[in-house]
């Protein structure tokens, strides 16, 4: 008799129909977002392989005492961006009860591999634990509305929102999220700014 044995990606598409799974967040993170498989790896900073075993692992728990802490243990063994995945798991739940805090616009601004070089190499320069305002990922900028300068700030800061970006031909700005209270003028500022700074010209920002 056949030993059968489901492969792993049909187990993983099963997942998608148990809320207790991040299959299920997968799912709609990728609809919402119009995202492929290999977009959604890149957002995740793996490989689409991983994506299998991160849709297997059972849901983080949102509550505060207990969302990090489960966010970097699903990060560690699917070796997947924490921050990243953190974003998705936040989103993809928001999105799931109905009350949308964010806001994503698709974008196509092209720039040459050495300005997207200075771009980031900028907001490492700057980031948020440095006295910046930037938070860079290995394809995403974070904007923070202070400086991690002082207890007050530190406090009072937030995301503004995030730009995402392509390494790839054409290398390009390709999607702004806007979190709750700001506007994309308000994150075209923000990437005229970053723009200015890293470059010594605005291009796409304002």
């Amino acid at each position: 008799m056949t030993d059968y044995r489901p492969s792993f990606h049909h187990l993983a598409l099963l997942a998608r129909e148990r809320d207790a799974f991040m299959a299920s967040l997968l799912a709609i993170y990728q609809e919402q977002e119009e995202l492929d498989e290999a977009e959604l790896a890149w957002f995740l900073e793996t490989d689409v392989q991983a994506l299998m075993r991160l849709a297997l692992c059972r849901r983080p728990r949102m509550d505060a005492s207990h969302f990090d802490r489960d966010i970097e243990q699903i990060a560690s063994y699917t070796n997947v961006n924490a921050a990243q995945l953190a974003r998705l798991a936040r989103a993809a739940t928001t999105h799931e009860a109905g009350t949308m805090r964010t806001t994503k616009h698709r974008v196509d601004l092209h720039y040459s591999e050495s300005d997207l070089q200075a771009l980031f190499a900028l907001a490492r320069h700057e980031d948020v634990e440095e006295g910046g305002r930037y938070d860079a990922r290995s394809a995403a900028i974070n904007v923070w509305t202070h400086k991690w300068t002082h207890a007050e700030t530190l406090e009072e800061s937030e995301t503004m929102g995030t730009f995402y970006f392509r390494w790839t031909e054409p290398n390009k700005l390709w999607q702004i999220e806007c979190d709750e209270a700001f506007s994309p003028d308000d994150l075209f500022l923000e990437l005229g700014a970053l723009e200015e700074k890293a470059l010594g010209r605005k291009i796409h920002g304002r």
